[in-house]
């Protein structure tokens, strides 16, 4: 029978194949039971058998060889799914390293996937970050995490906290309710309003400062009422990737993520940066920047970072190393804004303190120590000193192996314009706009250094834009309305850049 599936359904469990860390596991989304009974080193079986089906049906060679990857197609474990699924026509024919290193998954997720490789094993170099707006959210099984992030390099350097079932408790547990669900276990930002209720269906729960429980965390049996504001939850702002767009050099993600918080919010808006730097030592680094307008000036913002083992905090940098299990992987987080003497990094976990929620803690411990649980206990919560109802938040993540030293590191700093602020890292610079409004006038750039410097920028107005130098050598590129970028390189020297 024809067209059972729209042919978007193809592309769903492409999420998971991108989302495949080397060492097996998956990034973690939502309610994940996997890890709880799947032993540590073991390759990761995805719902059995959504690849196989979809592989099968739409005759796609990436997802039945992940299918048969997952040891659950073609072997006899099930014979009758065999049976169904299993084409010798179309099986092995294609495997992940052939695929484009970034992937967008549009609305209703609003997310994207970007890695360096395609390399599996504790070693591998691959590094894989996951960005996620989150436009709707579907409550039960989903997260409060719009906004949130991931990033991997030989080990999960920051993660999703929590336990999903353990020895206090599963679903709807005391930890469920106040903690793992929520958006304090996860890599997005808080806003404190001490007067905010959260109603869970009929029982209050914890104010963690976090987005808000779309209908109380009631779902809907009704399409209409499910894409109506409620369940809303962010807005895709731009995305891009390039300029190669299977090898690309930098990821490009941004969301208006309003719609997830109470009226404490009256604005946020987050930028992901994902830059491939395809140098061994340093192979990557996350740029994530953030642009929130509360309602009261007294209501205080904390951006988020989870990580497995404690971090170290030293003024504007957090390093967070991960070398159990045979990991080997290290991220070092510089905070450029706020500035360096309007901010506070407050670290929070530990053996008594893992899932703390302003005081309180929601203990939890995974059923087995064999499972592939990351058990995320630690957290730093980064904070303006001076109230105010407009703050800038700017980090940079570096990632390379844990025993890299500091001074080899490429040195984030920051640069900032009239209209733009950023970072110039390595060979790379990215800017973001200031006031967070869309750039479509002109403007004035100045880049000193010795070598060619790759230029992103972002925020900027669709059309035809002119880079000039002050020797009178310019260049035409084109900005599309679903990306609002700028990406070139040039040299030292001053620069005017406008619209034609």
């Amino acid at each position: 029978y024809p067209e059972i599936f729209g042919s978007d359904q193809r592309k769903a469990p492409y999420y998971f194949i991108y989302g495949r860390r080397p060492d097996g596991q998956l990034m973690r989304n939502g309610d994940d039971f996997t890890e709880l009974f799947t032993k540590f080193g073991k390759y990761w079986v995805n719902g059995g058998t959504i690849n196989a089906l979809a592989g099968s049906y739409f005759k796609d060679t990436v997802l039945v060889n992940e299918a048969m990857k997952e040891d659950n197609l073609g072997k006899g474990g099930d014979y009758l799914f065999d049976f169904l699924f299993y084409d010798t026509q179309i099986a092995g024919h294609k495997s992940p390293p052939t695929l484009p290193l970034t992937r967008y998954f549009k609305e209703p997720f609003g997310a994207m996937i970007a890695r360096t490789g395609w390399e599996d094993g504790l070693k591998s170099p691959a590094v894989v970050a996951e960005m996620k707006v989150g436009v709707y959210n579907f409550v039960n099984h989903q997260h409060l995490d719009a906004g949130s992030f991931q990033l991997y390099y030989k080990g999960p350097l920051t993660v999703q906290s929590g336990v999903y079932q353990g020895k206090n408790g599963g679903y709807g547990s005391e930890h469920f309710r106040n903690y793992y669900q929520r958006s304090i276990a996860h890599n997005t930002m808080l806003i404190y309003d001490p007067n905010e209720k959260f109603i869970w269906g009929d029982k209050e729960v914890i104010n963690d400062g976090g987005q808000r429980l779309p209908n109380n965390n009631r779902e809907t049996i009704n399409l209409s009422d499910f894409l109506g504001d409620e369940y809303n939850t962010g807005e895709v702002l731009a995305h891009a990737f390039g300029p190669d767009s299977n090898r690309p050099e930098f990821s490009y993600l941004k969301g208006n993520l309003t719609a997830a918080y109470s009226s404490k919010v009256k604005s946020f808006t987050r930028s992901f940066v994902f830059l491939n730097f395809k140098n061994s030592k340093i192979p990557a680094a996350l740029i994530v920047f953030d642009n929130v307008i509360t309602a009261n000036t007294a209501f205080k913002k904390y951006w988020l970072l989870h990580s497995v083992e404690e971090p170290v905090v030293n003024n504007n940098t957090t390093v967070i190393a991960r070398s159990g299990k045979g990991y080997s992987g290290k991220m070092i987080n510089t905070t450029l804004l706020p500035d360096k003497n309007n901010f506070t990094i407050s670290k929070i976990g530990g053996a008594t303190n893992q899932y703390e929620v302003f005081g309180k803690n929601f203990p939890q411990w995974p059923n087995a120590i064999d499972n592939s649980a990351d058990s995320a206990t630690w957290r730093i919560q980064l904070s303006p000193k001076i109230p105010s109802a407009n703050d800038l938040f700017l980090n940079v993540m570096e990632v390379m192996d844990d025993k890299m030293v500091p001074s080899s590191i490429f040195l984030p700093k920051k640069i900032e314009t009239e209209k733009f602020v950023g970072v110039i890292i390595s060979d790379r610079v990215v800017l973001f706009s200031k006031a967070g409004n869309i750039i479509n006038g002109h403007f004035s750039l100045n880049i000193t250094g010795s070598k060619e410097m790759k230029v992103l920028i972002t925020d900027i107005e669709e059309g035809i834009w002119e880079i000039r130098s002050a020797k009178d050598h310019s260049k035409l590129l084109e900005v599309k309305n679903t990306e609002q970028l700028l990406y070139f390189t040039i040299k030292t020297g001053n620069y005017v850049i406008s619209k034609k």
